[in-house]
C-alpha cells in the first residue's frame, strides 16, 4: 500500500523543477481552499491541482463576483468563472509566497464533497 508520493520533486518538460509538497503546503494556506493535492508530468509543462474547495468562502466569493445565489454547489463548482477566479487568487497567493506558480499552474479541478 501506497501512502505517499514516490517522488516530490518533479522536472516538467520545459525544465522547471517543482517541489510539490511545498506548493501544496503554501497553496493551502489560501481562505478558499480545505485541501489539495498536487499533480505533475514530466513530459507536460504544468500541473494539476486537484482541489477541495472551502464550501463558505467559494459560496462568499460566488456572491462578490455576480454568480445567482440558487446556483447549487456542483454547478458552482463547475463553474467557469468561479475556476477563472480561484485560478487567480491561487496564482496570486503564489507569487506572494516566491512561487511562480503562474509558469505551471494552469488548471484546477475541484472535488466535490458532500
Amino acid at each position: 500500500m501506497l501512502l505517499d508520493r514516490k517522488k516530490d520533486l518533479v522536472k516538467l518538460q520545459a525544465g522547471e523543477y517543482v517541489s510539490l509538497a511545498k506548493v501544496e503546503t503554501s497553496l493551502k494556506l489560501c481562505s478558499l481552499i480545505d485541501n489539495l493535492c498536487l499533480y505533475a508530468d514530466s513530459s507536460k509543462m504544468f500541473t494539476v491541482a486537484l482541489v477541495v474547495p472551502n464550501r463558505k468562502n467559494l459560496e462568499a466569493l460566488a456572491q462578490v463576483i455576480g454568480i445567482a445565489n440558487d446556483v447549487h454547489w456542483p454547478e458552482l463548482c463547475d463553474h467557469l468563472a468561479i475556476e477563472k477566479e480561484v485560478l487567480s487568487q491561487l496564482q496570486a497567493h503564489g507569487l506572494k509566497s516566491n512561487y511562480c506558480f503562474f509558469l505551471f499552474l494552469i488548471r484546477i479541478i475541484f472535488l466535490q464533497l458532500i
